[in-house]
């Protein structure tokens, strides 16, 4: 465990909330400083909480290949990792590439929860993908058991 200079701890529990503080500002510096001090004092292999972190806040600063990067790099991807990034996707105005993530998540084995499908139909809304929008939410009661 590190300390920082003023007293925080810092560890695999607090980075990612303050990789989310970064994130809300929009500072991008700071992202990528507290991902330089992660990579130099943990190494990268990063776990599920601060690869999900990273990809999420790279993603609302802008940087959607940082946020592809880490998206490739996480040792144990779980379904938040997966839905982070399709939300990332979306944010963007890639819905394709969402609709692809989240046919390949699903072909890996994960089943989507309501927060996945939230995240497929606002990537497909916000794409102008009114088929795939459609097909997803039809398939959220028949194959996931989720009422609209």
């Amino acid at each position: 465990m590190l300390k920082h200079q003023n007293g925080i701890e810092l560890d695999y529990m607090t980075l990612p909330s303050i990789l989310s503080a970064c994130g809300k500002e929009g500072d991008l510096l700071k992202v990528k400083e507290v991902h330089a001090f992660i990579v130099r004092n943990f190494g990268f292999d990063a776990d599920a909480p601060i690869g999900n972190a990273l990809i999420d806040n790279y993603g609302k600063c802008g940087c959607l290949k940082d946020s592809e990067k880490v998206f490739k790099t996480v040792s144990c991807v779980n379904l938040v990792t997966w839905t982070t990034m399709i939300s990332c996707y979306g944010m963007h105005g890639k819905g394709e590439e969402s609709v692809f993530l989240f046919e390949k998540m699903m072909n890996e084995g994960f089943r989507p929860n309501a927060v996945t499908l939230t995240s497929i139909l606002a990537s497909c809304s916000h794409s102008g993908l009114m088929d795939q929008g459609k097909k997803i939410f039809s398939s959220m009661i028949s194959d996931y058991g989720f009422e609209p």
